[in-house]
């Protein structure tokens, strides 16, 4: 598997596996929905690329994109998505309290 670090490099590596598939940058748009515009863009190093339609491309040639992390790093970056947990909250208590404190 090799490692891609680059944009340039990811354009390199889906140029090459189109070409070992025989398709034409027609035939692979086509296949991944975008435009042949897009793909030959893309190809010569285009410098802005959405992600979104890389991902399409990818998939199209059979592809797939993987991003290696801790496991506890993931689990940290879920817990700071979630809502915090809400408990229910007795008011007639706390306000019995803050009465008698007051």
């Amino acid at each position: 598997m090799s490692q891609i670090r680059t944009l340039r490099g990811l354009s390199q590596a889906i140029r090459a596996r189109r070409k070992a598939l025989g398709w034409s940058q027609d035939t692979l748009a086509q296949k991944a929905g975008v435009s042949r515009w897009w793909i030959s863009e893309f190809e010569t190093d285009h410098p802005r690329a959405e992600v979104f339609l890389v991902l399409k491309v990818l998939d199209a040639l059979g592809l797939a994109l993987e991003v290696p992390v801790l496991e506890d790093r993931v689990s940290d970056a879920l817990h700071r998505d979630r809502a915090p947990q809400r408990e229910n909250v007795d008011l007639d208590r706390h306000l019995e309290e803050y009465g008698r404190q007051a």
